[in-house]
């Protein structure tokens, strides 16, 4: 995969950074299972994203994994061994508590599209 560097957005909701990333076959099918597994699991009970709507929710088997990217996404690092255990430095403490507001605002949001409309809302990928 190719990226592009970020390049600043303005939108009503604030600025983001945006970048083109060029993806081939095998990055598009990786991503792909990836994103299966985490909505749908394999099996479902293993999905990252669990509950039906209007109750969705992290799955507590991958809660610490996902804390754990908030850290690396902020700056900080994951080491050690799979399976075994995970040392995690944390990340800059702001960047991190913004990415768990904005995932409890993310699941808020679905369970209350999902609770309004009264069924499931799927989105093809």
């Amino acid at each position: 995969m190719a990226a592009t560097p970020a390049t600043p957005v303005t939108t009503a909701s604030g600025t983001f950074n945006t970048m083109t990333i060029n993806i081939t076959v095998d990055s598009f099918k990786h991503i792909q299972c990836v994103l299966d597994g985490m909505v749908m699991g394999m099996p479902p009970q293993n999905g990252a994203i669990m509950g039906r709507p209007a109750g969705v929710t992290i799955n507590p088997k991958v809660r610490l994994l996902v804390d754990a990217l908030y850290h690396v996404l902020s700056g900080g690092s994951v080491s050690g061994a799979v399976p075994g255990t995970l040392t995690v430095t944390a990340g800059n403490a702001t960047s991190v508590a913004d990415l768990k507001t904005m995932e409890v605002s993310c699941l808020a949001s679905i369970n209350a599209v999902n609770g309004t409309v009264n069924y499931e809302i799927v989105l093809p990928v």
